[in-house]
């Protein structure tokens, strides 16, 4: 989900008969799909994310790779992988398709293969990869959040929580000014690291807090100064206290899905199959969201906050 700066909002769906990018104008949908005919139209069907940078371009991260759309002509222009060419993009846009334009203009995309720059005058990518052997490299080449914190530090989480076969890839990753990273990984000797590898939630509220989650019962706050973090486990004696929703179905994939901060200043933290917590700020307790108050569901993918609040 993103807002434009027209006010727009653009939705990237996914499913049978449903994969198409929806744009909503208060009232009604536009819908974007895939027409084989036509190269001129989205260019796949495996959609991931959508994003609108502030000059009004949607980006779209596909399984296929990742499209430029221009609202102003209607044409999707197609970035692809080419096995032979070094500076085309890296993969597919996933798993979680992540698109970010920073304060420098910079655009990044997440990719299945590694961080992906795009020289939007040339149309070449400049890669970020794992290396093996080199700890000042990515820790994971699967990328499934980006996020640029107040100070303009650029910050990666990676790893794929789906399959037990590697359950020690991913970790959190902070660029640095001289395009080597800083890796923050799980020590299980250490309680002041990641409870787990695989971070999906990256976010800072308005009181500068940084806060990390990842699969497993892994709410973290971080101090960026040290590289410690505070891990905030939910504990059944004092449910309403800060922590993400107990842990219930599926256990060892259930991550962290999404962290923000609404008009009040709750933070919301959403999981993939426990539900939603509404943390207060003021008063410190948890309201959970789970079939409740309104909310319909147990899962949650994603969030968007539009600037009405």
């Amino acid at each position: 989900m993103s807002q434009d700066p027209y006010g727009y909002m653009w939705f990237a769906g996914e499913g049978e008969g449903a994969s198409c990018v929806y744009r909503y104008d208060g009232n009604r949908f536009l819908t974007f799909r895939h027409e084989d005919a036509n190269p001129n139209s989205l260019g796949g069907v495996g959609i991931n994310s959508v994003y609108a940078d502030n000059s009004g371009v949607i980006w779209i991260g596909l399984n296929e790779g990742l499209d430029e759309f221009n609202p102003a002509n209607g044409i999707f222009k197609h970035y692809r992988h080419v096995s032979n060419d070094p500076s085309s993009l890296g993969g597919g846009v996933g798993p979680n398709g992540p698109i970010l334009r920073d304060r420098r203009g910079r655009l990044w995309l997440g990719t299945d293969h590694g961080l992906d720059q795009l020289d939007e005058k040339t149309g070449k990518f400049i890669h970020y990869r794992n290396e093996p052997g080199n700890p000042k490299s990515l820790s994971s080449n699967v990328i499934w959040t980006i996020y640029e914190d107040h100070q303009g530090v650029i910050w990666v989480g990676t790893g794929l929580p789906w399959f037990k076969k590697d359950p020690e890839d991913g970790g959190l990753n902070r660029l640095n000014d001289d395009g080597t990273f800083t890796r923050f990984m799980h020590d299980p000797n250490d309680p002041h690291t990641l409870i787990n590898n695989k971070v999906a939630a990256i976010f800072e509220d308005s009181h500068g807090t940084f806060w990390v989650g990842t699969s497993g019962d892994g709410l973290h706050t971080m101090d960026r100064r040290t590289g410690k973090f505070d891990r905030h486990p939910y504990d059944p004696k004092k449910p309403d206290q800060l922590s993400r929703p107990p842990l219930r179905l599926h256990a060892d994939n259930d991550k962290i899905t999404f962290i923000t901060e609404d008009s009040t200043g709750s933070i919301w933290i959403g999981t993939m199959y426990s539900g939603i917590n509404r943390y207060n700020i003021d008063t410190k307790k948890i309201t959970h969201l789970e079939h409740s108050y309104g909310f319909p569901d147990s899962t949650s993918w994603n969030i968007s906050v539009s600037r009405d609040g």
